[in-house]
C-alpha cells in the first residue's frame, strides 16, 4: 500500500499500529476530580440482621400455571387444519408445550397428527 509521499506502509507495521491504538483506547481515563470523589467515599454499612435474614430465606415453591380458558394454541391448531396439514413434527419437551398441548387436546391429534 502506498501513502502519499512515497512512504510505504507494509501490513506488519499496520497491524502494530492498529494494536497499539485499540489498546490505548481500552484504558480507562479518571478525571483528577472524580478520583479523589473515590478516595473520599466512605464504606457502606453492613445490613441489619433482618435484612440478612431476609435475604437467605429460600424462595417459595414456584407455581407453574398450564392451562388457560382460550389459549392461542387452540386458534393455531384451527390455522394449520385449515390449512390441510396431516402431519406436525415436533421434540416433546421444548418450548412449544402449549402447542404440544393442543394439537393433543383440542385437534384430536388427527389432522394433524403429532409426531414425536
Amino acid at each position: 500500500m502506498k501513502r502519499s509521499g512515497n512512504k510505504s506502509v507494509d501490513r506488519r507495521g499496520f497491524l502494530k499500529g492498529a494494536a497499539a491504538g485499540a489498546a490505548a483506547a481500552m484504558v480507562p481515563q479518571t478525571p483528577p476530580a472524580k478520583a479523589q470523589q473515590t478516595a473520599d467515599r466512605q464504606p457502606l454499612p453492613l445490613p441489619s440482621s433482618a435484612q440478612a435474614a431476609a435475604e437467605t430465606v429460600p424462595p417459595g415453591p414456584r407455581v407453574d400455571v398450564y392451562t388457560t380458558d382460550r389459549p392461542g394454541s387452540d386458534f393455531m391448531v384451527d390455522v394449520i387444519q385449515s390449512l390441510g396439514f396431516e402431519y406436525a413434527a415436533a421434540n416433546p419437551g421444548s418450548s412449544f408445550r402449549g402447542l404440544h398441548e393442543s394439537l393433543i387436546n383440542h385437534g384430536g391429534n388427527r389432522s394433524p397428527e403429532l409426531i414425536n
